[in-house]
This record gives structure tokens, C-alpha cells and sequence, in this order.
């Protein structure tokens, strides 16, 4: 018998945002979209384990782009391109009404994107919430 039901953030609660990311990213500072990438994805495990602070992850992806810092429009961009997706979360509440299942978050995720997700979004259908900003560690991890 089930007994609980674990959800990830990204690409299931809410549409994936690399894509939309990286071209914001883009259409802001002009530059070619494989070095955003790269710049991005340089340090993002150390960020989503919680090893870079949202100003250092920031400052080095600026860094290696050339680019000035600006954390707060880096922020406001990423929360920016955040975007639920309605039928699964209606699911969610649905599911928690039946009383039948435990419902769980599991996610890697960024503290910027965090502490947005947790004043934004109603996450009371959850029972138990896990960040791997805030575990130090990532899925998979072995």
C-alpha cells in the first residue's frame, strides 16, 4: 500500500526554468547563450547544496560572463521565470484531502529560489519539505 508521495519543485510542481532562465538571462546582457550556461552550471552544485551563498553563486557566474554584478536583478530574474503548474497542484491539494498519503517535497534547489517558494506558494499540503540547500546534499546522492 502507498502510505507517501514525493514530489520534486522544479519540472514537476512548477514548469522547468533553465530554458526561460537562460534566455532572460540572454535578452539581458547580450551574451552568447552557451557561456550562460556554462556560467551557470560552473558552481550551481556547491549553490544547490548550500556550499555558495546567493551572492557568491552570483558573483562568480558575473565573473566568469564579464559582466557587472547586480544580485538583485539576478534574483528578481530567476524568481521572475518561476511558474506553477496549476493541475499539479491542485492534484496536491486534492491528494491531501483524501487523508490517505503523506505528501513530500524533495528538491535541489537555491536558497534565493527557497526562501521565494516558501513566502509565495502555499506548502501547507505538505507533511514533511526537503531542500538540498538546506541538507547540504543533492538527489541522487550516494
Amino acid at each position: 500500500m502507498i502510505k507517501s508521495i514525493i514530489f520534486d519543485w522544479g519540472g514537476v510542481i512548477c514548469y522547468p526554468i533553465t530554458k526561460r532562465l537562460v534566455a532572460r538571462l540572454k535578452e539581458q546582457f547580450n551574451t552568447d547563450e552557451r557561456a550562460i550556461r556554462r556560467a551557470y552550471f560552473k558552481d550551481l552544485h556547491d549553490y544547490e547544496t548550500g556550499k555558495l551563498s546567493d551572492d557568491e553563486f552570483w558573483q562568480n557566474f558575473c565573473k566568469e560572463l564579464g559582466i557587472k554584478v547586480d544580485e538583485k536583478l539576478m534574483m528578481d530574474i530567476v524568481k521572475d521565470v518561476e511558474q506553477l503548474d496549476k493541475e499539479v497542484y491542485d492534484l496536491l491539494v486534492q491528494l491531501k484531502k483524501t487523508k490517505r498519503y503523506k505528501l513530500v517535497l524533495l528538491s535541489n534547489n537555491i536558497p534565493v529560489m527557497v526562501n521565494y517558494i516558501r513566502k509565495k506558494f502555499d506548502l501547507s499540503v505538505f507533511d514533511n519539505l526537503f531542500f538540498s540547500n538546506e541538507l547540504g546534499m543533492r538527489k541522487p546522492h550516494r
